[in-house]
């Protein structure tokens, strides 16, 4: 299996988006640790793979997740996948399917039609109710979008990268999760809280 150095990765993912949708986001590729010893005031779930800092405009991806996916090798009894790897491609394209989300609305592309009432109506419920967000984080559009677009453009970008090792039945799997997500979205569920606050 071809070792891939990860940094190089996240550039090349960061230059194809940016020159696709003509934007300049930049992805930091770094422990949690590291992150949190330059951004004492970064304040996210223990759990989270990444964040967004605003004061420094940067996705930031944990290695130290990427790590432990590494350590568990789901579904690589040959060990010929980097597992590493297929998650940081996805989680990539997750994060910056968020900026575009929440930054550039009309740059997105392949939206349902329901996708910008929805946004709005989210990012309020998110404003006024953090807890609730947490509880039901899968449930929000905004995950179920970012992660519907993070496999897609994560296939995508193997197929025209030429990046080897990657195993793309992890990829078919998700992408059938979120088609189920996406059916059972509950649009009245959000309307109802959106009333409620």
């Amino acid at each position: 299996m071809k070792k891939y150095d990860y940094n190089d990765v996240v550039k090349k993912i960061c230059s194809i988006f940016n020159s696709s949708f003509q934007t300049d986001y930049r992805i930091v590729y770094q422990s949690r640790k590291d992150a949190e010893l330059l951004h004492p005031n970064m304040n996210i779930s223990p759990n989270a793979g990444g964040t967004y800092l605003a004061e420094s405009k940067s996705i930031y991806i944990f290695s130290d997740v990427i790590d432990k996916i590494n350590q568990k090798n789901y579904n690589n009894p040959t060990n010929t996948n980097d597992n590493g790897l297929v998650f940081l491609i996805y989680a990539c394209f997750h994060e910056l399917e968020h900026r575009l989300q929440l930054e550039c609305p009309q740059k997105l592309r392949n939206q349902p039609s329901f996708s910008r009432v929805m946004y709005d109506i989210e990012k309020i419920i998110y404003l006024a109710d953090k807890e609730f967000y947490k509880g039901h984080h899968d449930n929000f559009f905004l995950e179920i979008d970012a992660d519907i677009k993070g496999v897609e453009n994560a296939i995508n970008f193997i197929n025209i990268s030429g990046v080897t090792g990657v195993n793309i039945e992890y990829y078919k799997a998700l992408r059938t999760y979120n088609e189920y997500r996406l059916l059972n979205y509950d649009i009245p569920q959000f309307i109802r809280r959106l009333n409620n606050i």
